[in-house]
This record gives C-alpha cells, structure tokens and sequence, in this order.
C-alpha cells in the first residue's frame, strides 16, 4: 500500500513536471509566432507606407515641373506677345 501511494505521489509529480514544461514550450512557441507575425505585419506597414509617401513626393514632383513649365511657356508667350506690339 505504502509503495502504491508512493509511485502515485511520483507518477504525478512527473505529470505535472511534463505538463509545466509542455506549457512553457507552447507557450514560447506562441510568443514567437506572434512576435513574427507582428514583425511582418508592421515591416508591411511600413514598406506601404514608404511607398505611398514615395509616390505622393514623386507626384508633388511632377506637378511642381509641369507647373514651372506651364508657367514658363505663359511668360514666353506673354513677352513674344509685348514684344510684337
């Protein structure tokens, strides 16, 4: 009786000794799994947002030269049109 009682106390010593490290090996596994898809998801964010302010300062750009071009052409046309007067 005394020898049952003690492989039970020992079987569930072991028992909760592997259900301690299984939790703590899950739960490593899910920090990790969220760590990388937290890292991924704001790597995204950031690549998206790189890009989109890429393309508005392009665009600014664009716009910038086509309007000192427009207005260069104006200026021209102005002065040929002083100047046949």
């Amino acid at each position: 009786e005394v020898l049952a009682l003690v492989e039970a106390l020992v079987l569930a010593e072991i028992l909760a000794l592997v259900e301690a490290l299984v939790l703590a090996e899950v739960l490593a596994l899910v920090e990790a799994l969220v760590e990388a898809l937290v890292l991924a998801l704001v790597d995204a964010l950031v690549d998206a947002l790189v890009l989109a302010l890429v393309d508005a300062l392009v665009l600014a750009l664009v716009d910038a030269l086509v309007l000192a071009d427009v207005l260069a052409l104006i200026e021209a046309l102005v002065l040929a049109e002083v100047l046949a007067l």
